[in-house]
């Protein structure tokens, strides 16, 4: 095999690893903010924004109500929740999007109602439903307060498998500019560079 085609495959393995780290690491944070409240994601107190103040205060109250529901509601949201888990699990997508669909938006359950949503975004992109997978992350790009750079990630790449090029590219960069630092960053730039080179493949042809 010639060394540049050898370079290439090792490069490309390099990237398949370091794809598997980030999203290790992103479930790792999801399970944290289920288990632990903000305080795991989030930095301490003396170097937060008043509204990641705020954020954290409201994520250390949702952990307490998860774990103590004081009303029906709250109650059936963790049922459906837990039933929507299941059924994703022995990949009944359809019926996992429709527990988790009855999962409402509260601030005092924040942590319960951020892991539905990657969940049923996820259960949309697995039958293809590309659009509404598309609006799940739009959606939790503004109402998830922690991994914001997650939900454009995964916003991002469901425009690259609904083959809108353009839209990837652009949310990709958002991430560049917002969160330098986010752990996302190096797919992120190999993504942007995959969808221009696609984008001139078709200009050209």
């Amino acid at each position: 095999m010639p060394n540049h085609f050898h370079g290439i495959i090792i490069l490309e393995d390099i990237r398949v690893c370091k794809m598997k780290t980030l999203m290790i690491f992103f479930l790792i944070m999801i399970l944290a903010i289920s288990l632990f409240g903000a305080d795991i994601a989030l930095a301490d107190n003396n170097e937060l924004t008043e509204l990641e103040v705020q954020q954290l205060k409201i994520l250390r109250l949702s952990k307490v109500v998860e774990e103590q529901p004081s009303n029906i509601k709250l109650k059936e949201d963790i049922e459906n929740y837990r039933a929507g888990l299941e059924l994703y699990r022995q990949s009944d997508y359809q019926q996992a999007i429709s527990e988790l669909l009855k999962v409402e938006y509260s601030t005092l359950n924040l942590p319960l109602y951020i892991k539905s949503q990657y969940l049923l975004g996820d259960c949309y992109r697995k039958i293809e439903n590309w659009d509404g997978a598309i609006e799940i992350f739009k959606n939790l790009a503004v109402d998830d307060p922690i991994l914001t750079d997650y939900s454009l990630f995964h916003l991002a790449e469901t425009y690259r498998f609904k083959g809108e090029n353009g839209k990837s590219t652009a949310v990709y960069k958002q991430i560049t500019e917002n969160f330098p630092q986010s752990l996302t960053i190096s797919e992120v730039n190999y993504q942007i560079a995959q969808n221009y080179r696609e984008l001139k493949d078709i200009t050209s042809a």
